[in-house]
């Protein structure tokens, strides 16, 4: 009898941490798939951004037009003599205008042409892909990395002077919080890993061993502790920064949606560990 209370103590408890460490699989490794809805979705349309980019040059053009023929004609109406030097300078002026227009315009094509429909971005990489008539096709994806951070002035080929103008200063904040909380997430979520890991193997030595217990106690909390600080400081960081995206860019055809799927199973993961826990503990003092 006591043989089989023991053996409840670990094993029930052991199946919350294999469930644990199932669900952080699932939430952090398996989102580099053709399912949008796994991660954090961008969905980028820049065309809009662009097309009010230019016509902004091109009214500043109108304007430096307009201005200097102002000009011409007050030097006219001065006297004849004046008149030469102001025409040239007013030439010179408006061809230097259409030469930077036209060399505005090049630019933005070739980084709208370089932009994909949509990218997904995850904690260890991102995705890039197309739409098409039945759907969407993903095209390719990053290699997995624990130190990355969706850089969007290199992902999209900009400039930094030009993504100062395109992304509100709002975006560029959020961006940089994003930034710096990315590295503390992958640490968090790779200490639930390895905790969780150790948990499971500690835990076989705590049918015969109180020290095994003790062992398996400890990894349990830490493993706890960093699946909920994983999961939350990803859903503050993910949460915010989708909605920063949306507000700002929505009426420009930039969507951008949570991966609600990859945020709920995290969440599990960490009820899971919650749950496990507590039982290794009363498995420490009961059992």
């Amino acid at each position: 009898m006591g043989k089989t209370r023991k053996s409840l103590c670990v094993v029930l408890p052991y199946v919350f941490s294999v469930a644990s460490l199932i669900c952080l699989i699932f939430a952090n490794l398996t989102g580099f798939g053709s399912t949008l809805e796994k991660k954090l979705t961008g969905l980028i349309s820049q065309r809009s951004v662009f097309d009010d980019s230019l016509a902004a040059v091109a009214g500043s053009t109108s304007d430096v037009s307009s201005t200097l023929q102002d000009t011409s004609n007050t030097a006219q109406n001065s006297g004849n003599s004046a008149i030469d030097g102001v025409t040239g300078a007013v030439g010179n002026a408006v061809d230097e205008a259409k030469n930077r227009a036209q060399d505005v315009s090049e630019k933005l094509a070739k980084i709208e042409y370089n932009i994909e429909g949509f990218y997904i971005i995850g904690l260890w990489g991102y995705c890039q892909g197309s739409f098409n008539v039945t759907g969407s096709t993903v095209r390719k994806c990053t290699p997995p990395s624990s130190s990355f951070w969706f850089n969007f002035t290199e992902v999209l080929g900009l400039e930094s002077s030009w993504a100062e103008k395109i992304f509100p200063s709002q975006v560029e904040k959020a961006v940089g919080v994003y930034k710096v909380a990315s590295k503390g997430i992958s640490a968090t979520y790779i200490t639930a890993l390895i905790t969780t890991v150790l948990t499971l193997i500690s835990g076989l030595t705590a049918m015969v061993s109180r020290w095994g217990s003790c062992l398996v106690g400890i990894c349990a909390m830490i493993s706890m502790v960093s699946n909920i600080a994983g999961s939350a400081t990803v859903t503050g960081v993910y949460v915010s920064l989708v909605g920063v995206l949306e507000s700002v860019f929505y009426s420009a055809g930039i969507n951008a949606s949570l991966g609600q799927k990859m945020l709920a199973t995290s969440w599990l993961a960490s009820s899971f560990s919650v749950v496990a826990c507590i039982l290794w503990l009363l498995s420490i003092c009961c059992c």
